[in-house]
């Protein structure tokens, strides 16, 4: 607060400035892989952790929607192979595979993330000079 001629004036909060990009949290099952250790098993991979997770989708600046939240994945992990117009199966699911890491999504799942999270329309907007 500051005082101004012995009156007591709040300070306002400036409002906070909106994400750019909604997120939509969507339940994934994530298999965490390494190689296997046993000499009898040499060159086979095991899944050595598997767990359920909560993770949040959000469109990047190209469009294309990210899973955001996953261990050591800072930047998100893009959804490949996703085609929004396609009608989604029940029970169906995308997988997506990285060295090391496995993440399952359910299809009902990114249909409905994909259809909160509509890609932004992009308005141009030129000032011309006065002169």
């Amino acid at each position: 607060m500051r005082t101004d001629d012995n009156r007591v004036i709040p300070f306002r909060p400036a409002p906070k400035s909106q994400p750019t990009s909604r997120t939509v949290h969507v339940d994934i099952e994530v298999d965490l892989i390494r190689q296997c250790r046993e000499d009898w098993r040499r060159g086979e991979s095991e899944i050595w952790r598997h767990f359920s997770l909560e993770v949040d989708v959000c469109r990047d600046a190209a469009g294309e929607l990210r899973l955001h939240g996953l261990p050591g994945q800072e930047a998100g992990l893009a959804v490949a192979g996703f085609d929004a117009q396609a009608l989604p199966i029940a029970g169906e699911s995308l997988r997506l595979e990285q060295p090391g890491l496995c993440v399952t999504v359910p299809l009902a799942a990114l249909h409905e993330a994909a259809a909160l999270l509509q890609p932004a329309t992009v308005v141009p907007f030129a000032l011309r000079r006065a002169g």
